[in-house]
């Protein structure tokens, strides 16, 4: 990726041969945009209608012309125009703007764009090489976009045309310019013999989003649906044989988002199982990529020429700013059918204008369940607490429920109601049972008791989620390395299942149900007292405060006082550094120091250890458990958002009173504790702070959770013994996958809600205290399989007495 400079002899850009560490990812800009904007009638710019070459260059919302920064656009939504603001006249005395010289671009450009390219093709055809004989079907995954357009004439200058074919995957959320872009490349992949297939699910876009609900940031049910799981079909097809191996040549580049900036060139099972992914272009930046377009005069996709940044589904979860209210411009027919099924499956009771700004907003992105949803409750619940599996359903065991038990193992049928799956040379013996009010149960015999039952137990969960919510998405069929579903005119398991269980390794079980989960009889934190600490939160220098004075705190702490007095004591007992002594009468002097207050005190509050041991406790108090139940990382959240989301916790709260209240309290507790700071970042918040003669006002812009940097292993220790106490007798023993899998709903807070830890420090950590602390806690890890087991005899009182030590 190299790195450039803008031109202002060409009004482009000039390559150097330095790498560039971070590329602000330029893109043409045409006069179409220019008018659908309102560039030219705002300011009096005046610019000729060429639809060939760009009049300037936007870096984001930085417009750019002949190097100088002359407009910026600030935000932009669905229904809202952007903001524009002109920086300078880019062009002195109303003179017509002059577009871009390309061809004078391309030829400062020429030798150092020939060595990347070069590069690129050579990559393809080794890659190619290497793997032929591995892999039965080479393809180039085609979107329509301009990765997909560089990508495609890469790999057809690298490769014999009959060694690879071209797929494209319509989702049917791609705009009518994006379609005319398909048609153009396959006509032009006919002219040069290469094939071109196009796939589709069997479900269309209306009946998808009406049975998924809208995909969502942390719900992206769409791409498996709509992409992904038709091209597996697709290749299985062509190739003849249901463990067919593809390779995709894909448009992917790293700059594009920061997950893609950890993809490997090639990778294998990154989408799906037994499928290779290669990314020649993961390495470039858009001014490469656009200079290659313009060098070799490929077709320019026209969303492009219209101000869309990326030319994929016209309403996706992960676009915002102002391509959006140009989409809803150029394309409102399909965008409006998309904006009616968020209509049509939300649950919240929204005057017609609220429905606008929760659109607009894009408040609709954020679920992360099917709480927010029309859809109705979950089908099923399942108590496992006594150490019994039980699986109460709302309606008849459905018939595909022992269809699909034959993905476990080998069934026997027992009698009318009861049957045995053989699995891990065990016999496990279930019974379906009705009762009298239409429901029935599926009750596991005997207690769960080992890795091996509980694996059992975790595979039935799948059979149930899969027989109560299947539609016939194919995701599952897509999983299956030896062809042994068929959903094509119905559904059927072949009696040659090997039982591998990959149908089973999709999140929660099942693709839908993820997406709508809505669990009945569980509640994951407690939804009273949320705006327990009023407006105030509480502060390090109240903390500190009561540790050095004890219950003197009220005596001497003289700014807390009245309603702040309230909030505090309500964290003391929610932090545990006090416990109730009813025979003290004082509402605030009956909250004594605990022996937790002992640990916290002696590790002293300069040490993020006592924060992290305190913000444990916290995360099963009203506030902080919905927080960190809640809030995603990574996720930036307006005031708006959080007020929102907290709606259905707060149903009578006409005035918003009690949201404010609690997201001004959130402001406080993140802005006044080592809670909010970057090394801990539980709660890291853009904050504006103005100092007056008489106070201090704080204004919340924003609040975004970062994982904790360098998480303590003791504290770890600590919040897996709370995890496991939260969740009931017999809870000791999990897999890191069930720390990791925080779409559960359970009342336990996993310490990857708390803490933002990945797959590999969860395992570090585990893995030293297994070593370190035996007594406590064992672990082991074979394979992809692993088991952590807490020591029944310890709790997390136990724990603390480590920090004494």
């Amino acid at each position: 990726m190299y790195a450039y400079d803008w031109d202002p002899e060409t009004g482009g850009y000039v390559l150097r041969s330095d790498d560039c560490k971070f590329s602000k990812e330029p893109r043409p800009v045409y006069s179409d945009e220019l008018d659908i904007l309102g560039f030219g009638a705002k300011f009096g710019w005046k610019y000729p209608k060429c639809d060939d070459r760009p009049i300037m260059w936007a870096e984001s919302n930085n417009y750019l012309y002949r190097g100088r920064k002359v407009a910026q656009t600030r935000g932009g939504s669905i229904y809202t125009p952007p903001e524009l603001t002109e920086i300078e006249k880019p062009e002195a005395d109303g003179c017509d703007l002059k577009p871009v010289d390309i061809d004078g671009m391309k030829k400062k450009n020429a030798d150092i764009l020939d060595s990347l390219v070069n590069a690129t093709i050579k990559e393809v055809y080794n890659q190619w090489l290497e793997t032929r004989d591995e892999v039965d079907l080479f393809y180039v995954a085609f979107s329509g976009g301009k990765d997909s357009v560089v990508a495609l004439d890469i790999v057809q200058r690298a490769l014999p045309h009959d060694a690879f074919t071209v797929i494209f995957g319509n989702t049917g959320m791609e705009s009518s310019d994006t379609l005319e872009t398909v048609r153009v490349a396959h006509e032009c992949c006919n002219s040069m013999g290469v094939t071109f297939h196009e796939t589709s699910s069997r479900l269309t876009i209306a009946q998808s989003w009406a049975l998924f609900g809208p995909p969502a940031n942390q719900l992206r049910w769409c791409c498996s649906v709509h992409k992904t799981t038709p091209q597996i079909l697709k290749i299985r097809e062509l190739v003849g044989k249901p463990d067919a191996v593809g390779l995709a040549f894909t448009g992917v580049r790293g700059d594009e988002s920061q997950r893609r900036k950890k993809y490997e060139k090639l990778n294998m099972g990154e989408k799906h199982s037994g499928q290779y992914a290669f990314h020649p272009l993961l390495d470039w930046n858009s001014a490469e990529l656009f200079l290659y377009i313009y060098s070799r005069e490929l077709w320019v996709n026209r969303t492009y020429k219209k101000g869309v940044n990326r030319a994929g589904c016209l309403l996706c979860p992960m676009s915002d700013g102002h391509p959006e209210y140009i989409k809803a411009k150029c394309y409102p027919e399909l965008l409006e059918l998309l904006i009616g099924k968020i209509k049509d499956t939300s649950a919240k009771q929204f005057t017609p204008s609220a429905m606008k700004r929760f659109i607009d907003e894009g408040f609709w992105k954020k679920r992360k369940s099917g709480r927010e949803l029309n859809l109705g409750y979950d089908s099923f619940e399942v108590d496992s607490k006594d150490g019994n599996l039980i699986v109460k359903i709302d309606r008849k065991v459905p018939d595909s429920f022992k269809v699909w038990l034959k993905t476990i193992g080998p069934v026997i049928q027992e009698g009318p109601c009861s049957l045995k799956v053989e699995f891990a040379e065990r016999l496990y013996c279930l019974h379906a049972l009705e009762t009298d009010d239409g429901q029935a149960k599926i009750v596991l015999d005997g207690k769960i008791r080992d890795k091996t039952d509980i694996l059992f137990g975790s595979l039935l969960r799948s059979v149930v989620k899969k027989s109560l919510y299947c539609v016939r998405c194919a995701v599952c069929v897509a999983e299956c390395p030896h062809g042994c579903i068929s959903m094509n005119e119905g559904f059927a398991i072949s009696d040659a299942c090997v039982h591998c269980h990959q149908c089973h390794d999709i999140y929660q079980g099942c693709v839908r149900y993820n997406s709508i989960k809505n669990p009945v009889g569980v509640t994951s934190v407690k939804k009273k007292n949320l705006d327990r600490y009023y407006t105030f939160g509480f502060s390090q220098k109240w903390v500190q405060s009561f540790l050095d004075n004890g219950t003197n705190f009220w005596d001497v702490e003289e700014d807390c006082v009245n309603k702040k007095q309230d909030s505090f004591v309500h964290f003391v007992e929610d932090s545990g550094l006090g416990a109730e002594n009813r025979e003290v009468k004082d509402k605030y002097r009956k909250w004594q120091p605990t022996r937790f207050f002992e640990v916290v005190k002696s590790i002293g509050l300069e040490d993020d250890r006592a924060w992290g041991l305190i913000y444990t406790n916290l995360a099963y108090s009203p506030l902080l458990g919905w927080f960190c139940k809640h809030v995603t990382y990574g996720v930036s959240y307006t005031p708006e958002h959080l007020k929102t989301m907290l709606e259905s916790e707060f149903e009578n709260d006409a005035k918003g009173l009690q949201r404010r209240n609690v997201v001004d309290a959130i402001k406080a507790i993140f802005t006044s504790t080592p809670f909010g700071t970057t090394a801990l970042g539980f709660g890291v918040c853009d904050c504006v702070v103005k100092q007056s003669a008489t106070r201090t006002t704080k204004t919340l812009n924003s609040i975004i959770r970062t994982p904790w940097q360098s998480p303590d292993a003791l504290v770890f220790l600590y919040s897996l013994y709370r995890f496991a106490e939260a969740g009931g007798e017999g809870y000791r023993q999990f897999s890191l996958r069930d720390l990791m899998d925080t779409s559960i709903e359970r009342e336990g807070v996993s310490p990857v809600e708390l803490f933002g830890l990945n797959h590999e420090t969860l395992e570090g950590l585990v893995k030293a205290l297994s070593v370190n602390h035996a007594d406590f806690i064992s672990s082991t890890f074979a394979l992809d399989l692993d088991n952590i087991r807490l020591n029944a005899e310890m709790s997390s009182k136990d724990v603390l007495e480590l920090f004494m030590k």
